[in-house]
């Protein structure tokens, strides 16, 4: 593993720029794992519950697999657009974390910007891929420390 030209803050909104390198992805989704026991609690995972987070998973999730199965585009749009619209109806909800939902939603942000553009197909999936690998790193964390 190369060394990241940044380092993972909890407390920061993730860069949707980082779902464009799968090697920035990786390095995300490591420095995600690695984060000590105290930080993943108190400063990003908070009150989030982890049915919360296995909804929006499941969501954002499949969103994702659409975009990677190149599905046509307008319910593509629709996919991350709801799966948006989840993310924040959890968070008003007081079920998942400010600090979480900014690391999610870039990712679905990002994604979503490449599709409206309609921009190379290929970048898109690419993105999707990458973001999910990101999303399925902080999806340990919330099983190991998230509530019940």
């Amino acid at each position: 593993m190369s060394t990241p030209s940044f380092h993972f803050i909890p407390a920061r909104s993730l860069d949707k720029k980082i779902v464009e390198s799968a090697e920035q992805s990786s390095d995300t989704a490591i420095q995600v794992l690695m984060l000590k026991e105290d930080v993943a609690k108190h400063q990003l995972i908070r009150g989030t519950t982890k049915t919360a987070y296995r909804r929006i998973h499941e969501i954002v999730s499949s969103a994702l697999e659409e975009v990677e199965r190149e599905v046509e585009l307008s319910q593509a749009v629709l996919a991350l657009t709801k799966a948006l619209i989840l993310v924040r109806y959890q968070l008003a909800r007081g079920l998942i974390s400010r600090e979480l939902t900014n690391q999610i939603e870039p990712i679905v942000e990002a994604v979503l910007d490449c599709v409206k553009k309609q921009r190379d197909t290929s970048k898109c999936r690419e993105h999707a891929r990458n973001g999910r690998v990101i999303l399925d790193a902080l999806a340990v964390l919330v099983y190991e420390y998230g509530k019940g």
